[in-house]
């Protein structure tokens, strides 16, 4: 993916086996139908406790698509690596253990 991309999902059911993890600058990953209903990422098989991540980059996007069935976050936002601007939108999180987003920011020594 280059930046400025979009990634359009099409509509279905997606059993993902492990962590999507974005690190390219200004992408959006979205539904292609904007309809968040008809868009779902699925963790109840994934091997990671999250199920999207974004790392190394800035002006990242998430819209319109629903996050469910995950062992410990939704999204995990890892503020330490210098990810800026982050935008979740019309976005469903449901039966996650921990936390709809998380952001990590590990202080400096």
């Amino acid at each position: 993916m280059k930046p400025g991309g979009t990634i359009r999902l099409a509509d279905g059911h997606y059993l993902l086996p492990r962590c999507l993890e974005l690190r390219t600058d200004d992408v959006t990953v979205r539904s292609r139908s904007g309809r968040r209903e008809r868009v779902v990422l699925d963790g109840a098989r994934s091997q990671h406790g999250e199920l999207v991540g974004v790392r190394h980059c800035s002006g990242v996007t998430f819209a319109d698509f629903t996050i469910q069935n995950v062992k410990w976050n939704g999204f995990k936002i890892n503020s330490y690596s210098n990810v800026q601007r982050v935008t979740i939108y019309n976005c469903v999180i449901h039966n996650v253990w921990q936390r709809g987003v998380k952001g990590v920011r590990v202080p400096k020594e």
